[in-house]
């Protein structure tokens, strides 16, 4: 979002500066075989059904699958288990609370509301329904939010349903709606 705005804003210096770029996410198989031999050149052994895992909660971004590999890798004895990920994803969590706790401090009641309603996987965020259930407010509103969770770079809206940026942050938010 960031870079689009810096090579397509007239305001900005790299205005129209070369030819953008949209990159599909990298294939699990490609990430699959480099965590397997990674842990490998240390000692480590993370069985293939593991290394997918961390894939999978990562969302298949590269940043997070190497934050996630890392705090297994600090986490694990000789062989990678479930519970050393699971637990990664527990320490990942707890070092950024404090971030995610300003970012839905920042926030009205109605845009936690839309979070929700991505997270819950809802298809048409505009629609009555889905503005009913969620207390949305109206369509317009709806629009309003969306902007605002693009610009704070909480939600990427370049698929056709939105995505978190960050995947553990949608784990933070499910935890603590589960947990009221």
């Amino acid at each position: 979002h960031m870079m689009n705005r810096i090579f397509n804003s007239q305001n900005h210096p790299f205005f129209r500066f070369g030819e953008i770029m949209f990159l599909q996410k990298i294939k699990k198989k490609h990430f699959c075989q480099h965590i397997i031999s990674t842990f490998e050149k240390s000692g480590k052994t993370i069985p293939k059904e593991r290394a997918n895992k961390i894939i999978t909660l990562a969302e298949r971004n590269p940043y997070f699958i190497q934050q996630l590999s890392r705090y297994v890798w600090i986490k694990s004895g000789e062989l990678v288990i479930d519970s050393d990920i699971m637990e990664a994803v527990e320490e990942i969590m707890l070092q950024n609370a404090i971030w995610y706790i300003k970012e839905v401090e920042r926030m009205t009641s109605t845009q936690f509301n839309y979070l929700k309603a991505v997270m819950n996987e809802e298809k048409n965020l505009s629609g009555q329904a889905v503005i009913k259930k969620y207390k949305l407010g109206s369509s317009a509103n709806v629009a309003k939010i969306k902007k605002v969770m693009e610009d704070r770079e909480i939600l990427d809206f370049w698929n056709v349903y939105p995505e978190f940026n960050d995947p553990f942050f949608k784990n933070w938010i499910r935890k603590q709606v589960h947990s009221y």
